[in-house]
């Protein structure tokens, strides 16, 4: 959820 290191998570949770 923070975003460390999961590129893809980050995007997401920026995206959504």
């Amino acid at each position: 959820m923070v975003g460390n290191g999961a590129e893809a998570e980050s995007v997401a949770m920026v995206d959504a």
